[in-house]
């Protein structure tokens, strides 16, 4: 199927070639018969170029017929591009395809390459393989041969060993008969002497026997008195050991009970803290309190009212808490909205300033420029004064109406200045409105950090004796301390004396086993004694552990109470702490503040020294300014006098014209009229000193008005630097105090118990009040934020009144400059414009040369690309020649594979009936080293590997079928499924040797005779002078694993493995 496969790929990829060659040479084709524009476009060239020459010499040509013919060039040169870029990327395409069959067929010769050298390893392994089991096969037969003469060896040795053994026994059987015929007269000799010697024996022990009986009953009678002595001591005894035991056992009882009741104690304390963590109070205890002692139950109520107290006092601390935190927080964003506020006022200021500097700058032009027109007044003086002299000026009656629309521009002018005043004073008044309005925001603001301060130290007092009380429980915790350390020596002490006590009785009972020892009356007198003395000391011991028991309690008692006021200390200094982090915070934000504000405080400074020397600039401005209306006032007197002038002259050109002929009219009028143009220069330049004028005074009153707000802003800084300066020294000196009073703390704890009992009147105060303090806080933040939303709508009206108004004085300023610029940028933009269009014109005609250079390179470069198709084509046609010789190939390699294949099955089919060696070694050790039981299964699977008969069978005893030993669980497992279970697990184990070690089929290969094939087609088919097209990827047969061949002893454990 893969071969197949391969084919397939190769005939749609030689179609795909096919398109791709016939494709390439149509538009060959296409290509030869658009030769014809190209010609047209060559002849459009030539013209282009003599346009071009022509329009060289001369300005004026078609610009209709130059469009119409760049046009086509541009249209045909474009459509030359595309064509050229289909065809380089289709040749592109093709090297690519080129270089990826290329490495295809060099990846497929080099895999059937690695074939033909792993079937060739394959086949030598393989005959390495048969070669190998043959040997060992042979070494096998020589190996049983061997074994065998071994086997009967062995027997004709154990058979003569067995006769020299009987042999031996034999002799020994006879000397041990002679030594048991001696020892037997020995024996009789032993007991004649014996018998001599008794007589006499018996004589002397009846003497003997006399004097014993008499001694006996001497010491009878002794007996009974000491027995009598010895009864009445146990019974003695006895008491005494009852009395001990009897005190022992009060003694454990006791202890029992102490280690059970502060076992109970510290249960109770440990399971209350937990439940009262988690669980509801009212069944926190009632598990614990069910029947106990009273005691006990005393104990847990007490425990659970202080656990009570506790809990209620650490809801209330930490709902303070977190009032006070809410109201720090509340405080501090409304300290940070003022902070807020006065930056944004700050920055206004620092705007102000900087409009203020712009503006100055703009005084000093208009400074230079009414220097330049009171120089140009005094030349026009000047010029006036020399036509006086002349006396040959005329004067026409358009220079009466000119003076006459001069008077009514100044009027207009004035009335312009009289308004624009009138807005200055309005929005003067306004600003003042709006610096009260912020006035009256930073009074309250201040008023509300004197509240919040406020608010501040009454919070610290609260942790002043908040510290003051943690200082009196940590005393008192001390002395509870202190006293358990007393109670524990006590202890100890007891625990001392008792243990003398135990080594006291220890001692009485070596006395009591001396006093049994003897028997004198006196010893048992003290012992009587020492036992009345022993009996005191006890019941003094238990009359002191009594008392330290009930010490002990007290003191267990005093110890939980003093734990449990330790841990409200630990909560109430852990809250402390949290307050002392928050204020040694707030500290440093207020320092923080403090920097910043000095930081403003050094600009303000700066800038009331800029602002300074800009009232100095400005009445210096304001005296220019008085200097330049005494100017224009002259100017008005000079222009009232010219009028009278200009009478003057016209009564005597009235009289001069009947004198003078019509040529001094006509160079007179002329005059006249340059008078007029001068005039009316003069005019335009008096109107633009008006407007100046004004713009002037509304700056010199917007800076006075800004420099009031300054002041007025300066001076607020300075009172809020004061005042947040003496607000750092209160927190500095508040700190000094807490520090003070933390250590004064530590010396007044007994006030504890007090406060504890005033503490509910305290925190409900306290609730009141910070609830009110909060409700008073909200209606002021809502204030605060009315007031500021009102402020910011009022600061951005002002602004954007200013706005309008700075827009509008810079639109009049622009209207005026552009009107002037925009007449000489209209010639020099029209002359500029000519030149770019001819530079444009040459640029285009050097870009169509290079292009119809560039197109023909491009031509070229395809035809290259035509022929380098045609020769794809021959080395496709060689690629297929060369495929087919390979199948060829191919196809001899897979007869010879089936060939070897055949005779390699026949040879397996031989070797079948072989047996392995190692397979009946491992067989029989195992039947040697197994049990009994086992043994007559291994013989079974000994049968089936042999193919006993059924004679075989009988001789070995495996006719019958037993269901005994190590396969009794599989064989017998059930009754009902024999008919499934009929197989024996021999069977089953041989059915599995004879699968492993069957051959599998080898897949059909390639021969081990590649090289003559390979060399034959090579030398038929000549080598292609590039590298041949490949197709897709070949799909290559794929060949199993062969499995290793397994031990057998491995095999035949890994089955009884499975087996057990």
């Amino acid at each position: 199927m893969s071969w197949l496969n391969f084919n397939e790929s190769l005939n749609t990829i030689k179609g795909q070639l096919t398109n791709l060659a016939s494709g390439v040479l149509a538009e060959g084709i296409v290509g030869n018969s658009e030769n014809d524009p190209r010609k047209d476009f060559e002849i459009n060239d030539c013209n282009v170029r003599q346009n071009a020459a022509q329009n060289e010499n001369h300005w004026s040509w078609d610009a209709s017929s130059n469009e119409s013919t760049s046009k086509r060039d541009t249209t045909l040169v474009q459509d030359l591009r595309n064509k050229v870029d289909l065809l380089e990327n289709e040749k592109k395409e093709l090297v690519h395809s080129l270089e990826q069959l290329d490495v295809d067929h060099q990846q497929t010769t080099a895999e059937l390459v690695a074939l033909r050298d792993n079937l060739q390893k394959r086949h030598d392994e393989l005959s390495a393989d048969f070669e190998r089991l043959k040997r060992e096969y042979g070494e096998v037969l020589t190996e049983n041969m061997e074994k065998t003469k071994q086997i009967e060896l062995i027997r004709n040795g154990e058979a003569r060993e067995g006769d020299l053994d009987s042999a031996k026994l034999q002799a020994e059987c006879h000397t041990i008969r002679e030594s048991y015929r001696k020892v037997e007269k020995e024996n009789e000799e032993l007991l004649a002497k014996l018998s001599g010697t008794t007589r006499i024996s018996r004589e002397t022990d009846r003497r003997t026997w006399e004097k014993f009986k008499g001694e006996k009953n001497a010491i009878r009678s002794m007996l009974a008195k000491v027995k009598e002595d010895f009864l009445s001591l146990t019974e003695d005894v006895r008491g005494i050991s009852e009395v001990q035991r009897s005190l022992q056992r009060f003694q454990r009882c006791q202890n029992v009970e102490n280690s059970k009741r502060h076992v109970k104690y510290l249960g109770i304390i440990t399971e209350c803290l937990e439940k009262y963590t988690s669980v509801d109070p009212a069944s926190a205890l009632s598990s614990i309190i069910t029947g106990e002692d009273p005691q006990i139950v005393e104990f847990a109520n007490e425990v659970e009212n202080l656990l009570k107290l506790l809990i209620d006092f650490k809801s209330k601390t930490e709902s303070l808490e977190e009032e006070i935190c809410g109201i720090t927080r509340e405080k501090s964003k409304v300290v940070n909205e003022k902070n807020f506020e006065i930056e944004k006022l700050l920055q206004n200021s620092e705007i102000l300033s900087q409009e203020v500097i712009a503006k100055t700058q703009a005084l000093k032009d208009y400074e230079t420029e009414c220097n330049e027109l009171m120089k140009n007044n005094d030349l026009l003086i000047l010029e006036l004064e020399n036509f006086k002299n002349s006396r040959l000026q005329t004067i026409s009656e358009t220079n009466e109406e000119n003076m006459l629309l001069m008077e009514s521009q100044l009027e207009n002018a004035n009335k312009k200045i009289e308004d624009m005043e009138l807005i200055i004073t309005d929005l003067e008044t306004s600003k003042q409105e709006t610096n009260e309005e912020v006035q009256t925001e930073l009074d309250y603001i201040k008023r509300q950090l004197n509240i919040t301060g406020q608010e501040l130290s009454e919070t610290k007092t609260d942790h002043q004796e908040l510290k003051i009380q943690c200082s009196r429980l940590e005393e008192e915790k001390q002395s509870l301390k202190q006293a358990l350390d007393k109670a524990r020596v006590d202890y100890e002490n007891m625990e001392y004396k008792c243990n003398e006590a135990f080594v006291a009785l220890e001692s009485v009972r070596e006395e009591n086993e001396e006093l049994k020892r003897s028997t004198g009356e006196d010893k048992v007198e003290q012992f009587e004694a020492v036992v009345s003395e022993q009996r005191d000391r006890l019941s003094a011991l238990e009359e002191l552990t009594k008392e330290q028991a009930n010490e002990i309690q007290s003191y267990t008692e005093r110890l939980q109470r003093a734990k449990i006021t330790e841990t409200g200390a630990k909560l109430q200094i852990d809250t402390m702490g949290k307050e002392l982090q928050s204020s040694q915070e707030a500290r440093r934000m207020l320092e923080e503040k403090l920097d910043h504000l000095q930081r403003e405080y050094t600009a303000a400074v700066e800038e009331r020294s800029t602002r300074e020397e800009l009232q100095n600039h400005v009445a210096l401005l304001e005296s220019q300014l008085e200097q330049s209306s005494a100017a224009r006032n002259e100017l008005a007197q000079l222009l009232t006098q010219k009028h009278d002038e200009n009478v003057r002259y016209h009564a005597e050109i009235e009289r001069l014209a009947s004198e003078t002929g019509p040529e001094l009219i006509a160079n007179k009028d002329r005059e006249i009229e340059k008078l007029t143009d001068q005039n009316n220069f003069l005019r335009e330049k008096c109107e633009v000193m008006a407007q100046n004028l004004l713009q002037e005074q509304a700056n010199v009153k917007k800076i006075v008005g800004e420099q009031s707000s300054a002041s007025a802003l300066t001076k607020e800084l300075e009172r809020l630097r004061m005042h947040l300066v003496e607000v750092e020294e209160m927190y500095t000196q508040e700190l000094v105090q807490a520090e003070q009073k933390n250590k004064e703390m530590q010396a007044k704890v007994n006030e504890i118990e007090a406060r504890e009992k005033n503490s509910n009147y305290v925190y409900t105060s306290a609730n009141i009040r910070a609830n009110q303090q909060v409700e008073t806080l909200q209606t002021q933040l809502q204030l605060v934020g009315n007031q500021r939303d009102e402020l910011r709508v009022k600061i951005s009206d002002i602004e954007d009144e200013n706005n309008r108004h700075v827009a509008a004085l810079t639109n009049l300023q622009l209207v005026l400059e552009q009107f002037q610029k925009e007449k000489e940028k209209d010639v020099f933009n029209e002359t500029e414009r000519i030149r770019r269009q001819i530079v444009l014109e040459q640029r285009v005609q050097d870009a169509l040369r290079e292009e119809n250079g560039n197109l023909r390179a491009q031509l070229d470069e395809s035809k290259q690309g035509l022929q380098a198709a045609a020769r794809l084509t021959d080395q496709l046609e060689k690629s297929k020649k060369h495929i087919n010789a390979l199948k060829e190939e191919v196809a001899k390699l897979q007869e010879k594979l089936q060939v070897r294949d055949s005779s390699y099955r026949e040879l397996h089919a031989q070797a079948d009936t072989k047996i392995d060696k190692s397979l009946i070694k491992n067989l029989i050790i195992g039947y040697v080293s197994s049990s009994a039981n086992d043994q007559k299964q291994i013989l079974k699977i000994i049968a089936t590997v042999l193919d006993f008969n059924k004679k075989e069978n009988e001789k070995v005893l495996l006719s019958k079928q037993q269901h005994s030993g190590w396969l009794a669980s599989i064989l017998s497992s059930n009754a009902a499924a024999n008919d499934q279970n009929q197989q024996s697990l021999s069977a089953a184990f041989v059915r599995f040797l004879e699968d492993e070690s069957r051959p599998k089929v080898l897949p059909n290969l390639l021969a081990s005779n590649r090289s003559e094939a390979s060399g034959s087609s090579a030398s038929s088919t000549p080598p292609p002078s590039q590298s041949p097209l490949i197709l897709s990827e070949v799909v290559l047969p794929t060949f199993v694993d062969f499995a290793k061949s397994r031990n057998s002893s491995a095999i035949l454990k890994d089955v009884l493995k499975d087996n057990t």
